[in-house]
Parts: structure tokens; sequence; C-alpha cells
């Protein structure tokens, strides 16, 4: 798990797997501990949908690090805490 984190810090992950209702298992990169996330509220508002596969920024819980939010996708160029929707 992620023993060397400290409460509601941020890390870097990639979506393994979509789960029903809007949760996604998370791996995350520097520990290669896995989590489940939710989606933060604002990019919800905007209906971002995410792939396995997509590079993510998780926030960790302080009660419970298997539990997380994702704030935004990795890459996107709008300001910070914003999900970007993807071009095409």
């Amino acid at each position: 798990m992620t023993s060397a984190s400290a409460p509601g810090r941020s890390h870097e992950g990639e979506v393994v797997e979509q789960l029903p209702d809007a949760l996604y298992v998370v791996r995350l990169i520097e520990s290669n501990g896995r989590v489940v996330a939710h989606i933060d509220a604002s990019p919800r508002r905007n209906f971002v949908r995410l792939l396995p596969g997509d590079r993510v920024t998780v926030e960790l819980t302080a009660r419970n690090r298997t539990r997380g939010r994702i704030t935004r996708r990795a890459g996107a160029d709008t300001e910070p805490g914003v999900i970007a929707p993807r071009g095409g």
C-alpha cells in the first residue's frame, strides 16, 4: 500500500478498471499500490469519462488509504483541479 505517503497528498496513477457508480480502480505509479477512487464533483458535472490506461492525479483519504478522489487527468492543459474533456 502507500505507507510513505502523507494524508491528503496527491499521487500520480493510471486507471486500471472502471467500476459501477463512477468508481475507478487506479494503480499508483510510485508505490504500485491500488486504490478505489471516484471523480471529483467538478469534472462529474461536465460528464467527463475516464478509460483504462488514462493517467490521473489522485488524492488519498486520511482515514482509508485504499480510497481516493481523482482530481485531474494528467497532461490536461487546464487549471488545477479540473479534468479536461477529451478532444475529438
